[in-house]
């Protein structure tokens, strides 16, 4: 009986001991696991967003994960990448990218949404027949080409009524021209194009931003001189020009191209980061001269009507996705019945318009 009771306790001790070893074995073995995809995503991470345009100053940094069991201890080095400054961290770098450096905090995957909405809105309530209601400009209009963009902070500048915008991000601009000056020795530029004497824009502007140096805002007006003695501390700048499209020859001197007034300016190869246009049907035959100009950045214009011309008038809508521009604000005018909008725009890189893009969810 004795000997009966010591062998069964001996092995009940073997299966005891046998049970930890695999406990611990598992354990080992699912630790070892759990580095390899911590490794293994590490380094997909850094494949996904690596390539989009982002400063390339960064600095590297070496992370050490240990494991440990009663006999060994495992060392598994995993190097990633760590950037300095929000616009350089590699999550940014998408956003940063396609939007020429305006947006340097939007992650990958918010952006990523915000590219599929845009390549998914509809031009159209009547798809198959979008002229329907062009002879009725109030009722095309809303009907038609509606924002595909959100932009995180778009603001009223400034005030209610008609003369303030819808702008996106306002606040962006002093990043952008402080940067700007450090590399070109210039900070942000601002069109504005008509404006009967209505500073509410750029004054609201000049207010919003809490100082006159960020941007250098030009102030286009034909009908009369309203330049005032507060325009220069505040950087601001009166033209008594009108705007008029290349191919048209209204009286020299009172009206002026797009081309020629750049030239005139000095401004051919600057950035224009607000091209603000309100100039009683002026925009029909001049936006060819400024749609296409590859440094502008914002537009903000009001329609009046539609040209006679169906053809006259699609083109001018869909020139602004065929230059990049993404509409993130759209209201009506109550001072035209409903046949004068407002309209805001904001340009994103080719890479933006990829229709190949996917969703990371």
């Amino acid at each position: 009986m004795a000997k009966d009771l010591l062998t069964r306790a001996s092995r009940r001790k073997k299966e005891s001991s046998s049970s930890a070893g695999s406990k611990s074995s598992s354990r080992y073995g699912m630790l070892i696991l759990l580095v390899c995809l911590v490794g293994y995503n590490v380094r997909k991470y850094r494949g996904t967003f690596e390539g989009f345009g982002a400063p390339a100053s960064a600095k590297n940094v070496t992370t050490a994960v240990t494991s440990t069991s009663t006999s060994t201890t495992t060392t598994k080095k995993i190097t990633t990448t760590t950037d300095t400054t929000n616009t350089n961290n590699n999550i940014f770098a998408k956003a940063f990218h396609d939007s020429y450096g305006y947006f340097d905090d939007i992650p990958l995957v918010d952006w990523q949404r915000h590219q599929q909405w845009a390549l998914t809105q509809i031009d159209h309530r009547y798809m198959f027949n979008p002229r329907r209601h062009y002879g009725n400009p109030a009722l095309w209009y809303y009907n038609s080409f509606n924002p595909v963009f959100s932009c995180p902070q778009v603001k009223r500048v400034w005030g209610v009524g008609d003369g303030p915008k819808y702008v996106c991000d306002p606040h962006r601009l002093v990043t952008v021209a402080k940067r700007r000056q450090e590399e070109q020795g210039h900070g942000c530029l601002i069109y504005s194009v008509g404006s009967n004497g209505n500073y509410e824009f750029e004054d609201g502007l000049v207010n919003y931003l809490g100082t006159s140096k960020a941007c250098e805002i030009h102030i286009f007006d034909y009908s009369r001189d309203y330049n005032r003695p507060e325009n220069a501390p505040r950087n601001m700048h009166f033209h008594q020009l009108g705007l008029q499209g290349s191919q048209q020859n209204r009286a020299r001197g009172e009206f002026a191209s797009f081309p020629q007034i750049l030239q005139k300016l000095g401004h051919e190869n600057r950035v224009i980061d607000i091209f603000k246009i309100d100039c009683e049907g002026c925009e029909w035959d001049s936006y060819k001269d400024w749609i296409a100009h590859p440094h502008m950045r914002q537009v903000l214009i009001e329609t009046h009507e539609l040209p006679k011309e169906w053809d006259h008038g699609i083109d001018f809508f869909t020139s602004f996705k065929r230059n990049g521009f993404a509409m993130y604000s759209k209201e009506v005018n109550g001072f035209g019945d409903g046949k004068y909008y407002e309209f805001s725009y904001i340009k994103l890189h080719p890479q933006f318009w990829n229709n190949e893009t996917t969703l990371v969810t």
